[in-house]
């Protein structure tokens, strides 16, 4: 549950419905919204209790928005969206989806043998696209 304040004192609550590490509703000032998630695990649809359409977001293959916004800040892949910098937090590192890379080295090299694990910098190996 989180808790924000606005400027005039009035506390708006949100309560996160999850099913195992995806969060799959939220209720927000009495209004429940189930969340959708895509084959990555991103919040691509919100739908209303009646299952009608509340929004909708697309993401470009580094996880940049291509159209629309999601009433939660878990997006690409299910990850938490800072808004104020555009970044999300992957808990070990944080991760630009302009640039397409995270923003700190990861402490491993999973296998030295591949070039491309050797930019420790990059995500999913630089290829974004399943297959």
């Amino acid at each position: 549950m989180a808790h924000t304040q606005n400027a005039i004192g009035y506390t708006n609550t949100v309560r996160t419905y999850t099913l195992g590490t995806q969060r799959v509703a939220m209720r927000q000032g009495g209004v429940l919204t189930y969340l959708h998630g895509d084959h990555l695990g991103s919040a691509s649809l919100a739908t209303d209790v009646s299952g009608a359409k509340v929004s909708e977001q697309h993401y470009l293959p580094y996880g940049g928005t291509r159209s629309g916004e999601m009433p939660t800040d878990r997006q690409y892949t299910g990850q938490r969206r800072e808004a104020s910098l555009g970044f999300y937090d992957y808990v070990a590192r944080q991760y630009d989806p302009t640039l397409g890379r995270f923003l700190q080295a990861d402490t491993i090299i999973p296998d030295p043998a591949n070039p491309q694990s050797l930019n420790r910098y990059s995500y999913v190996l630089n290829s974004p696209l399943p297959g």
